[in-house]
């Protein structure tokens, strides 16, 4: 997406429809409706710019929520990694504060997928490269076993 059309979008309050939209039952009930809303995010997660309009509407725990448990919890987990990736190393431990780390671990010891796999991992490594504070983002990753998964992999 363009910068301009972006701001345009933004300025439509798009992101407080989506917000209600999640927080509504019957929406997060219908696949119809949330895998859109997590394709959608996902395309704006590009630039910090974008991930501070996703983070000051109060997205994100719905992402982290629907990355633990929804029926498109795939398309929820992505995005959380692409907000990751995208994002600058204020807005990193913002996220990682919303146990951001410990739901991308917890989808980690289901995915049998390694592309999947190495996705998550990367997106760790990325994490830890922004960090300002390397050592409690280390240690909480330590503590999921994040690192055991690690070795399990360079071990087949």
């Amino acid at each position: 997406m363009n910068k301009e059309f972006d701001n345009s979008l933004f300025e439509t309050g798009i992101l407080k429809f989506v917000e209600k939209l999640l927080m509504s039952s019957e929406a997060c009930a219908d696949k119809k409706i949330i895998e859109p809303i997590a394709t959608f995010i996902y395309n704006l997660g590009s630039n910090p710019e974008n991930i501070q309009k996703i983070i000051e509407a109060n997205l994100i725990y719905s992402i982290i929520d629907f990355a633990e448990w929804s029926s498109v919890k795939e398309d929820f987990a992505e995005t959380l990694m692409k907000l990751l990736t995208n994002c600058n190393s204020k807005q990193a431990m913002k996220i990682i504060k919303m146990n951001a780390l410990s739901t991308l671990f917890n989808y980690l010891k289901k995915v049998e997928d390694l592309n999947i796999t190495e996705n998550i991992l990367e997106t760790f490594f990325n994490v830890l490269q922004k960090s300002e504070n390397v050592k409690n983002v280390f240690d909480e990753m330590e503590e999921y076993g994040i690192f055991d998964k690690i070795k399990n992999l360079k071990n087949h």
